[in-house]
């Protein structure tokens, strides 16, 4: 009978996990497709969930919490059903969470304005969320099983209902296909019901609406087929520069309709167009071909650095190329110097590059300005030898390979006019492209993207500060009345990822230095806990982030990297409660235990960087993350087994500690760390945090407050040290410089021989510089620096 019940409890902590997991995929693919989100929605989505877990568990070490645990360990298929109910409502409240905040649906959603969605909509799920784990910790301690068990229940539920999901969005199969309302939404006197179509990069829903054709993504409508403005003026500006070209390919977000107005122009013209998303090119224009549009334009199917890798060099006389966001880590990939030297690559040496710029705006800020030195100046390094600024049509640069073959507002309409389209784009409209008085503008504010200015050193931008850059410019376009351009600086100077470090110690350490005596241990246990939860959240972000970056395959598989993470917690798990069952309370093994899981947490996450960096495949990549699971997993039991005596009251403090420092860590590598240190900087940063904790608990396990209040004093004092030189270095100048006016108060005055001048006039040598006579002998070659004659 013990043994069914038990199983019984496992069994409904199994279904809790499905129903988590299930909601936290649908829900976070809804998440992004409201918000057109990327790296930093999902570590803002999965931040918040597990705050509002860790604040849901600190409700149950409250007394009504406790009761409300007590009752729910004894229906424990009560809190699988809540969860279910409460997701229908949650998906309501996400889809409803852009009118609520004010924010227009032709706007892009500011990032703060993100962040306080993503709270407002996930603590009151989650909350609930928090309750589960206590529950069927109570239920199984109340059997006299291993409490241990409730998080493997729970993690093996999970993973399973993530493989699941995973197979059907894989196969195109809708689990919630509410989102369909979305077309509805933007033609409500639409006739016909939408097509869609699953990718890694999301949910698009097609169809004709009025004559047109119409793909709605995460970002609005994506296509508009066909299109007679912006898409006609690219292309004309493209054959501007080769009239007679034989092969152009369309790299990144360029639209599918440029590739048909470059079909319309040329018919000849054999386009590829390589969309991030290959599988979203392939079905889009099956999808265009369905509904009457006859095109010859051919889509690449690989992910556009895959494709350039496998072209034979020169093997394109124009390409277009235009990069995502500068806010996403891809992004800023795209504008590194290796994918630049990618495309010339690829590029004949008689053909050309256009390369997309973000200067369609009126006026340039400080931030924009860095934005767009930091993208043209590799461009210009890689293609140094002819380039222009067309500022019109949405802002390009121009490059060749060969000096004078790119062709500026004076003689690129006479190149257009060779192909004798004049009755679909007049001659003279092509100047207007370029737009010079506008590109003159934009080249005083930003010399680089004046031709005349000369780029001598290879000041190329690291990724993760190009990042920093993009997210600058964003944050000043959402808010103008800020200036984060300046405090990216201050952190630049002040080595940023170092402060933020220090503040990360300080935050650990002080609950248990400032806590009272009799519960010291169990918050040194739960602060280490907190730190392995830490680094391995940490871990799975930064495998999605190079999932991101080099597949576009986000919306996919994030939900397949949460199954594998929480399929690898309940390996650890299982194997973490195996090793230590045995383990007597005292046992110095404990103490081995707590700084070598860290460690090899730090071993895995070496091995997942750079095993990314390598491999070919999507899956291969996403499947580091269960490894990353597995040694984050077999922390809990480690912590649980160290306290044999209090389990019970334990469960709450520590499912407390795992989700909100996963929380903290979430944020802090999102929006801090990885722009300022890049994502191995930012591991390490968290690997050197759990491995410090674990030697506290190590060595210092009876002591934990003098250990962590040491700890947490150096990282204070090195932190103030670290933010005072600049003041420090002028507080000595300026105390210099008084000791030498006090020292020359205090010398003897002498009798001058001189007369005292009738006024007093402006102090220093009132005396004019000789410049034709210094002139003159630097033309003779008998220039002296110890001459005193240059003075008149």
């Amino acid at each position: 009978m013990k043994r069914f019940c038990g199983f019984t409890v496992c069994l409904a902590a199994a279904a809790f996990g499905a129903v988590t997991l299930a909601s936290q995929t649908l829900l976070l693919r809804r998440f992004l497709w409201c918000f057109e989100s990327t790296e930093f929605g999902v570590a803002l989505f999965l931040s918040s969930w597990l705050l509002g877990a860790g604040l849901g568990a600190a409700a149950v070490a409250t007394t009504p919490g406790r009761r409300l645990i007590r009752l729910l360990a004894g229906r424990v298929w009560l809190p699988p059903l809540l969860c279910t109910a409460i997701y229908f409502g949650h998906y309501a409240v996400i889809g409803n969470l852009r009118a609520w905040l004010g924010v227009p649906a032709y706007h892009a959603f500011p990032l703060l304005h993100l962040a306080f969605g993503c709270l407002l909509a996930n603590i009151p799920f989650c909350f609930a969320i928090g309750w589960g784990v206590p529950a069927f910790c109570l239920a199984l301690e109340r059997l006299d099983l291993p409490a241990s068990r409730a998080f493997a229940a729970e993690a093996l539920g999970s993973a399973f209902c993530g493989a699941l999901l995973t197979a059907l969005l894989t196969a195109g199969v809708a689990p919630d296909p509410r989102d369909a309302a979305e077309w509805t939404r933007f033609f409500p006197q639409a006739d016909r019901a939408s097509g869609r179509f699953e990718t890694g990069g999301g949910t698009t829903l097609f169809g004709t609406h009025g004559g047109t054709f119409f793909a709605i993504t995460s970002g609005g409508v994506s296509e508009l087929l066909p299109e007679g403005d912006r898409s006609v003026e690219q292309a004309v500006l493209a054959l501007s520069q080769r009239p007679y070209a034989a092969s152009a390919l369309l790299l990144g977000q360029v639209p599918l309709a440029t590739a048909l107005a470059l079909e319309s122009l040329r018919p000849d013209l054999a386009v590829t167009w390589c969309p991030p998303d290959a599988r979203y090119g392939t079905l889009l224009l099956s999808a265009v071909a369905a509904a009457g549009t006859r095109t010859s334009v051919r889509a690449a199917g690989t992910p556009p650095r895959r494709f350039l890798d496998e072209q034979p060099e020169g093997s394109f006389d124009l390409i277009m190329v235009k990069p995502p966001p500068a806010t996403s880590l891809d992004g800023a990939t795209w504008r590194d110097p290796a994918f630049i030297r990618a495309v010339r690559r690829v590029t004949r040496r008689t053909g050309t590059a256009l390369f997309a710029l973000p200067c369609d705006v009126a006026h340039l800020t400080p931030e924009r300005t860095a934005l767009l030195d930091a993208t043209v100046r590799p461009i210009r390094l890689v293609w140094p030898e002819s380039g222009v600024l067309a500022a019109g049509a949405g802002g390009w640069w121009i490059a060749a390979q060969v000096p004078g073959l790119t062709y500026g507002p004076d003689t690129a309409p006479t190149r257009f006019a060779m192909l004798q389209k004049t009755a679909f784009f007049p001659t003279e409209a092509v100047a207007l492209l370029f737009d010079s008085p506008r590109a003159q503008r934009l080249s005083e504010t930003c010399p680089i993207l004046s031709p005349a200015h000369a780029v001598l050193l290879p000041e190329t931008v690291r990724t993760e500060h190009m990042l920093a850059l993009g997210v600058a410019d964003a944050l000043r376009n959402e808010y103008p009345a800020s200036a984060p351009g300046a405090a990216l600086a201050w952190l630049t100077d002040h080595q940023g990822n170092r402060l933020i470090g220090l503040l990360l110690v300080m935050l650990w350490t002080a609950p248990v230095a400032l806590g009272g005596t009799h519960h010291a241990p169990r918050r040194l246990w739960a602060t280490w806990l907190a730190g392995c939860g830490a680094l391995g959240l940490v871990v799975s972000l930064a495998v999605l982030y190079r999932l991101q970056s080099r597949f576009d395959a986000l919306y996919l598989l994030a939900g397949a990297g949460s199954a594998l993470y929480l399929g690898g917690l309940f390996c650890g798990n299982r194997l973490g409660e195996r090793l230590t069952a045995h383990w007597p309370a005292e046992s110095f093994a404990w103490c081995v235990a707590a700084p070598l899981l860290p460690l090899a947490q730090a071993a895995v996450a070496w091995a997942a960087l750079a095993g990314s960096a390598y491999f070919e495949s999507a899956w291969n990549v996403v499947a580091l993350c269960l490894p990353a699971g597995a040694a984050a997993g077999a922390a809990v039991p480690v912590a649980l087994g160290s306290r044999l005596d209090r389990h019970t009251e334990d469960a709450a403090v520590f499912v407390l500690a795992d989700a909100t420092g996963a929380a903290v860590a979430g944020l802090a590598f999102t929006l801090l760390l990885v722009p300022l240190a890049g994502l191995e900087g930012a591991v390490l940063c968290f690997a050197a945090l759990a491995a410090g904790l674990g030697l506290c608990v190590a060595a210092c396990g009876e002591t934990p407050r003098l250990a962590t209040g040491l700890a947490c004093f150096a990282a204070g004092v090195f932190f103030i040290a670290a933010i005072r030189p600049p003041q420090t270095d002028r507080q000595s100048t300026w105390e210099e410089k008084r000791n030498t006016i006090q020292g020359t108060c205090t010398r003897e005055i002498r009798p001058s021989v001189t007369d005292t001048p009738a006024s007093v006039g402006p102090r220093g040598i009132p005396r004019k510089l000789d410049e034709q006579r210094i002139r003159a002998q630097i033309r003779d070659g008998a220039l002296s620096t110890n001459e005193a004659a240059f003075w008149e």
